[in-house]
């Protein structure tokens, strides 16, 4: 064993007096048996043979085997035990049987040869009662003959013994020398010690913290024998050349160790062996002068003897007898009777993996933390003052305290000191360099000019916006490479590129930059480097056509800031269509360089600059051509109107007049605010760059624009009005798309509070027309992002009681602009498995408003998309918060708000692209579809009531150049086809019910148009005219040819109680005429009868069919005249069909006569 001491504690808290009772709980035991091997020697009868058969001095006696018998005559030969006394009393020889001595039987008999040349008492004394019984001993008395039997009885022992042990002269203090052999009597017992040390433990040892245990190095300063006033003999013993703990005589014994925190650990261990199974055995562990929480290992029962027992238990065990396992310091153990052997006494926990970090939670130069310190930062500079000494590292704290760190310090300047740090599993490193330099420069180079974004492509600097940089510090095998510091700041809050031990440095950008264009190259170089022996170079590094590099020296001043403009012609031969890296070269890899303000300029194409100070301009308003920088608050509703070449926002601009802003280019720089309020705009007929804040804003009936023609560089804000939830009135949506790039997350993020929550989802949704219902999103999850062109439905936080007005709150979409052409994709699943619709909900994705028709601008969205729009439904639908309002050609001029939600009805079945085109932007527009349909040429509206509630409405329209057919961006299909009151073409296919009905000028003389109705059986209702413009002499009547009755609208309302239940359009019509005394049961001729074939059907449909028309004769023709159908209608039917089944594909003509009237009317047969 290992620093392993006996000595003495002095006033230790235990005592063999303490008994302890402790609740037990549930432990973890795990007992690992390992069996006898073989037998030692150590049992009677002992002749000496064997090198176990050897006592061991005590008291001053010493024993060895010798084949030097003093009298072999009477002897024997072979082998003895030699005896030597010094003086003292009580000198005596032991030896420990290896089986116990049975005087339990009535054999109580020992004897042995003894040899001595002087009288003396020769006493025998047993010990190691198995049972607890005392020691026993008789003496006897020897010759001063020579060798002689001693005969000893012990006629009163009842025990098992485990040790001899012979006092030659008992009291005597004469030294001496005498002879033992052949010892023999009793019986002998089973075994008494192990034959075998334990199954080593197999823990790592990062795992254990070991008190005694040969596979483990103990904590220092063990005492394994305490003066503890006990009973307990502790001895260390060797079996098979592992030492073991045993105590002989056990009443209590302990371990004591300076105190050590052991609460990492999971487990106490031991491995014990005895041969004594009624033995009482505890372990506690202790905090001295505190908590002992005891163990009791045989809880009562009986022990496993003769083999090794491997004992965990759990340190839990000890947390719930509520003791510190922070600082504990002793264990005890107790209470015997008997001999016990202990090995393997230790602390271990569930192996922890081997740590692999290496890095440094703290690293201190001359007692202070480095600044800037991060321990996944590796590379510091430190500036020392001239005259000062080296500077020293004079603490490295390892994140892992496993971890361990070797440094080595500087010992020049400029010059480094390293750490080099390993992890726990030895292998895992990390270096850590701090180089020291002499003085920097106290202040950053002077701010260059303010410069429009365009005429500036910046490396680095503060003052303009630097182009996505790769790496400031590429590995090129110069010496100063893991060093340079592009954040370094000299104390004015500048932020400069440091370069310590120049040689050559690099800098790589994130893809490249055409600097074509551009003029000089401008660079800030502070350094300490003499001119005369370095001279520093740059050159910008080309990867396109031409050359690729040309350095250029750089003329500087040491010391000092040095501000050079390079004319870009003096890098000889270079292209500068893809510059990809810098470099600069000519260090002498010692000195530290800084840099600031690296970038290529050009000359600004405004031809003026004016500047704004938050009360005047330093050169005159700007125009059209000047440079206007504002450098002070400036409100255009206050200060004037803006017109500029190119507009630099420095300050806080506020856009709130209604005239408009418009610029060439914009920039908007860092720290700074554009707000457009929602009765202005800003027009951008170049780029546009934003590093600071810009924010649209809206209201329920005025909405900002912004229109960037060039590249838009930055978010914006679109603060955009959206109505609140009012679930008494039609749920209050409202239809939105986001006008900016956005996700939905970011979205819930910082508008969440303001959306209507409804049970767990938000008043927030998309539609899928391929399932035809709304998917909501949830309050618990958000993903994806706002898809360009899509509408949405939205409701903000309910206002209760409502205000007077629009009640809404506005909603922040923050994100990229859309400046380019966009398009959705739309598709008609109308009927899709019983639930598809031909509906798709959009949205303006552009942050201004958009033309909505001709009447609005040449490019605009229902032209654009005349073609992917179902020509049934060529319209926007709109909802205007309580119903859906229609919007197409017929038309006044009407915009669509920023980020406006719509309605198409899409006219293919696979997915074709609805298109946005950048050129239908405009500043001009009002509110969000709050402008009403404004009447061309002439106009009727009817509406159905039931009682004084409004259920439905319809239309028709009347124009130059349209037919009585389907106009395609005119006509427009009812949103809800089951609508209550709707119509049909006058000529064409019944299958679409329209809301919107737009015919020829000419179709106010004589045109019946079918009306549908739909009211329940005994539903009154009343059809109305709504809102007219028509010429006089043009009236409307309603028809109802169930009951023969006409109905001048004009006049009368028509009012009507459904017998039964009222659909379809053969009953009623809608009549216009020019005939003011149109009476009832007037006849308006076979004109009026609608004539059409759908493309699928087989026959030929003629509707509106009365029986004051007479008899019907009806002729098929083909274009070669010849009569391919011939049929006779029944004049009582309303609709009537003609079979076109045999018909070839082609043109044919249909031919109607009534007495003296005749029509033809054309259908295609396919």
């Amino acid at each position: 064993m290992k620093n392993i001491i006996k000595k003495s504690i002095q006033n230790s808290s235990l005592s063999n007096q303490v008994s302890l009772s402790l609740i037990q709980t549930t432990l973890l035991l795990c007992l690992m048996l390992v069996s006898f091997t073989s037998l030692q020697a150590q049992v009677l009868p002992i002749d000496f043979s064997l090198s176990e058969d050897a006592f061991y001095g005590d008291g001053g006696a010493s024993f060895e085997i010798t084949t030097n018998n003093p009298d072999i005559i009477n002897g024997g030969d072979g082998q003895i035990g030699k005896i030597t006394t010094s003086g003292a009393a009580w000198e005596n020889v032991q030896l420990d049987l290896s089986t116990y001595l049975d005087l339990t039987t009535s054999n109580k008999t020992i004897t042995f040869d003894f040899y001595s040349t002087t009288v003396v008492p020769v006493l025998l004394k047993l010990e190691g009662g198995l049972n607890g019984g005392a020691p026993i001993e008789v003496s006897v008395t020897s010759t001063n003959t020579g060798w002689q039997t001693m005969t000893y009885v012990f006629a009163t022992a009842d025990e098992q013994y485990t040790k001899l042990v012979i006092f030659p002269d008992a009291a005597g203090t004469s030294a001496g020398t005498y002879y033992i052999d052949d010892i023999a009597g009793g019986a002998n017992g089973e075994n008494t010690s192990p034959s075998s040390v334990p199954t080593a433990p197999t823990n790592d040892s990062i795992d254990v913290i070991s008190l005694f245990s040969d596979e483990y190095t103990p904590v220092d300063g063990v005492n394994i024998d305490p003066n503890w006033g006990q009973a307990t003999d502790s001895q260390i013993v060797t079996i098979g050349g592992e030492e073991v703990l045993r105590y002989i005589n056990l009443n209590y014994q302990g371990l004591v160790w300076d105190e050590m925190d052991v609460s990492t650990m999971e487990y106490l261990h031991f491995d014990y062996w005895t041969q004594n199974p009624n033995m009482d055995l505890n372990f506690s562990l202790i905090k001295s002068g505190g908590v002992e929480v005891l163990f009791d290992v045989d809880a009562g029962g009986t022990l496993t003897t003769g083999q090794w027992v491997s004992l965990d238990i759990p340190m839990s065990y000890f947390i719930n007898g509520n003791l510190d396992l922070s600082n504990v310091d002793q264990i005890k153990t107790t209470n015997g009777p008997g001999n016990i052997f202990l090995d393997n006494i230790y602390f271990w926990r569930d192996p922890v993996v081997a740590g692999t970090d290496a890095t440094l939670s703290d690293l201190q130069v001359d007692s202070a933390t480095l600044t800037g310190f991060s321990s996944g930062t590796t590379s510091y500079i430190y500036e020392v003052a001239f005259g000062a000494s080296t500077p020293q590292i004079t603490a490295a704290t390892t994140t892992d305290a496993n971890a361990s760190t070797s440094i080595i310090q500087a010992t020049t300047i400029p010059g480094d000191a390293t750490v080099v740090v390993t992890a726990q599993d030895g292998t895992t490193t990390q270096t850590y360099t701090v180089y020291y330099y002499y003085p920097s420069p106290t202040t950053g180079a002077s701010a260059p000019p303010s410069r429009y974004a365009g005429d500036v492509i910046s490396i680095f600097g503060d003052t303009y916006t630097n182009v996505p940089i790769a790496n400031y510090d590429p590995s090129w095998g110069q010496s100063g490479n893991g060093l340079v510091n592009p954040s370094y700041d000299p104390g004015d809050g500048n932020i400069l590129l440091a370069y310590p031990k120049f040689s050559y440095q690099g800098t790589d950008l994130t893809g490249t930059q055409d600097a074509s264009s551009m003029e000089y190259l401008h660079v800030d170089l502070w350094t300490p480097t003499n001119p005369n022996v370095s001279v520093i170079k740059v050159t910008p590094i080309n990867n396109g056509t031409g050359v690729g590099e040309v350095l250029v020296p750089i003329t500087y001043t040491p010391g000092t800031w040095s501000s050079v403009d390079i004319p870009i012609g003096d890098f000889t031969g270079m292209t500068w269509d893809s510059i990809w890296q810098f470099k600069f070269d000519g260090g002498n890899g010692i000195d530290t360089i800084y840099l600031d303000n690296i970038y290529f300029w050009k000359s600004s194409t405004c031809a003026s600059t004016t500047i704004w100070d938050g009360t005047a301009w330093s050169n005159g308003v700007p125009d059209a051509n000047a440079y206007a920088i504002i450098n002070g608050a400036y409100s255009t509703g206050t200060d004037g109107d803006l017109a500029t070449c190119v507009l630099q926002v420095d300050a806080n601009l506020t856009l709130d007049s209604t005239t408009g802003v418009t610029a060439g280019d914009v920039l908007v720089t860092a720290g700074n605010t554009l707000t457009i309020d929602e009765t202005s705009s800003l027009t951008v007929s170049g780029d546009f760059t934003n590093t600071g804040t810009v924010s649209l804003n809206s209201t329920a009936d005025d909405y900002s624009s912004l229109i960037v023609t060039g590249t838009a560089t930055g978010d914006i804000t679109y603060n955009r009005f959206v109505n609140s939830y009012n679930d008494g009135l039609g749920g209050g949506w409202d239809l939105v798309g986001s006008p900016t790039v956005m996700t939905i997350k970011d979205f819930i993020t910082a508008n969440g509070a303001n959306i209507e929550v409804l049970g767990s989802d938000y008043a927030f949704s998309q539609y899928d027309n391929a399932i035809g219902d709304w998917i909501r999103y949830e309050t618990g999850s958000q993903t994806g992002s706002f898809t360009t062109g899509q509408g949405y439905s939205m409701a903000t936080v309910e206002v209760s009681p409502p205000p007077p007005g629009a009640a809404g709150a506005t909603v922040a979409f923050t994100g990229a602009m859309q400046t380019t052409s966009q398009s959705i994709n739309v598709i008609n699943n109308n009927g899709l498995n019983g639930v598809g619709r031909r509906w798709n909900l959009v949205s303006n994705p552009f942050p201004s408003y958009i033309n909505g028709n001709t009447a609005a601008g040449a490019t605009n969205f229902i032209d654009t998309n005349l073609a992917v729009i179902d020509g049934n439904y060529g319209a926007v639908y709109g909802w205007n918060g309580s119903s859906y309002t229609i919007y197409n050609l017929l038309d006044g001029a009407f915009s669509i708000a920023p980020g406006q939600g719509f309605w198409i009805a899409a006219a293919s079945e696979s997915e074709v692209a609805l298109n946005f085109t950048a050129a239908m932007r405009t500043t001009t527009g009002s509110g969000d579809f709050v402008t009403g349909p404004q009447p061309l040429t002439y106009y009727v509206g009817l509406k159905l009531y039931n009682g004084e509630i409004e259920k439905a409405t319809t239309d028709f329209y009347f124009r130059g150049g349209l037919s009585l057919g389907l106009d395609s961006g005119y006509d427009a299909g009812a949103f809800n086809q089951s609508t209550k009151l709707s119509t049909r073409l006058p000529q064409g296919s019944n299958q679409t019910a329209f809301a919107r009905n737009a015919m020829g000028m000419d179709a106010m003389q004589n045109t019946r148009v079918p009306l549908e109705i739909r009211q329940n059986a005994g539903q009154a209702f009343t059809i109305s005219i709504e809102d007219m413009e028509l010429p006089e002499d043009i009236y409307v009547y309603l028809e109802d040819t169930a009951n023969g009755t006409l109905t001048s609208l004009k006049d009368a309302d028509f009012e009507l109680t459904a017998q039964s239940d009222l659909s379809g359009v053969d009953r009623f019509f809608i009549v216009f005429k020019s005939n003011s005394v149109l009476s009832n049961g007037d006849a308006f001729g076979i004109d009026a009868l609608n004539v059409y074939k759908a493309n699928t059907d087989s026959f030929v449909t003629i509707a509106g069919i009365t029986p004051d028309l007479g008899h019907l004769d009806v002729r098929l023709y083909s274009m070669l005249g010849v009569a391919v159908k011939q049929a006779q209608l029944n004049t009582t039917t309303a609709t009537q069909t003609i079979s076109t089944d045999g018909l070839a594909s082609g043109l044919y003509m249909v031919q109607i006569k009534s007495g003296n009237q005749t029509i033809v009317k054309k259908i295609i047969v396919k």
